[in-house]
């Protein structure tokens, strides 16, 4: 409705939008089922949802005029004599007031202290064992509903994820692509092209993650050669980002990296060593003749075997070996995202396991020097 100064009967117009906006506000009320434009004004379903804004006295008679169902010959009803009872704000046997007490309930006074509860079966649908679903509960519904929703206020503004829906038309190319690549080149499958559209409305309706109060996120699987997992988002997207803020670094090494290769040949040829100097040991120790230069080498390394399996035992006990770990990224908040880590528990005895394994990865290396310059 617009009114210039050129409009007529200016001031008739003036007191009929009156009667819209006045304290009730019957038309929004009665034009929306729960929600109106106007805020804290519910629709006519939920307008009188809050039943504090009834009195008991109302609320009681509303359920006094409607079909109930009396049960017979029941013990309890023989207390009741022929008396007259009406509604009231409360229980009262002297002036035979009984009272609403709460959705299908009333409260009937037996005396001047005791009162008893009785239930209508009108919330029962068919005789069956489940609830009717009030309108409290289908109001609430809506109310959850119209939190999430976003209004298309055209033609004035909308949200921009409307502009993308116009400007990449995934309905329009749903059928073209039906028409031409299933039926004409069959290029795609019906399932694939149903994919593609769904995939096409997510994205456009998937809001940035700058408008998203809490964002959620996880982790790809990890890259080899630069070490990091891609950020993925769950319920937003980022648009313009540079690719460092969309990476995270691995929790773990990769062993195609370089770095795991070193670690493996390392390992490898530490462990190829002291098995030949074990045996080499072992073999120089069963001559006699050499006994005065038998080695003790593989007492070294079984001493060392024991002291490691010693401070192990010790370390794990009373202490869990493996650890959850989360990860938390300041610009984005918790992710939804665990792993798995070592526990370092007593850092002081861990100390002491790798000093012993770095003792035999240095006599490892001597005993390789030895080997050449035999040689």
């Amino acid at each position: 409705m617009v009114i210039t100064k050129y409009s007529q009967y200016k001031e008739e117009v003036f007191d009929f939008i009156e009667i819209f906006l006045n304290d009730k506000y019957p038309y929004y009320s009665e034009s929306n089922i729960s929600i109106t434009p106007i805020e804290n004004i519910r629709g006519h379903m939920c307008e009188d949802m809050n039943d504090s804004k009834i009195s008991k006295l109302d609320q009681c008679n509303s359920m006094l005029s409607s079909d109930g169902t009396f049960p017979n010959n029941l013990p309890m009803f023989e207390r009741f004599n022929n008396k007259s009872f009406k509604c009231g704000n409360n229980a009262d046997f002297e002036n035979s007031y009984l009272t609403y007490y709460e959705k299908y309930r009333i409260e009937f006074p037996l005396n001047n202290n005791k009162t008893l509860i009785l239930k209508s079966m009108a919330d029962m649908d068919n005789n069956q064992n489940f609830d009717e679903q009030t309108p409290k509960i289908k109001c609430s519904i809506f109310d959850e509903t119209f939190k999430k929703a976003k209004p298309m206020q055209f033609p004035y503004s909308h949200f921009p994820e409307m502009d993308k829906l116009e400007s990449k038309s995934p309905i329009s190319l749903l059928f073209a692509h039906l028409y031409y690549k299933h039926n004409t080149t069959n290029e795609g499958s019906f399932e694939d092209i149903m994919n593609e559209t769904c995939d096409t409305m997510d994205y456009i309706f998937t809001p940035p993650c700058q408008d998203t109060s809490k964002v959620i996120y996880t982790f790809g699987e990890c890259y080899s050669k630069n070490q990091t997992m891609p950020i993925i988002f769950k319920n937003c997207r980022y648009n313009d980002i540079e690719y460092s803020d969309l990476t995270y670094k691995c929790t773990y090494l990769e062993y195609t990296n370089i770095k795991g290769y070193i670690i493996m040949i390392t390992i490898f040829i530490s462990c190829y060593s002291i098995k030949a100097d074990i045996i080499i040991s072992v073999y120089n120790n069963s001559s006699f003749d050499i006994s005065i230069k038998k080695y003790k080498m593989h007492y070294f390394y079984i001493s060392l075997l024991i002291v490691q399996i010693l401070i192990l035992s010790i370390w794990t006990k009373g202490s869990k070996i493996i650890v959850k770990n989360e990860i938390i990224i300041e610009k984005y908040g918790k992710a939804d995202y665990e792993y798995d880590s070592c526990s370092y528990s007593n850092n002081k005895l861990l100390n002491v396991v790798f000093c012993d394994v770095f003792v035999i990865l240095l006599n490892s290396l001597i005993l390789s020097y030895k080997g050449r310059k035999s040689k």
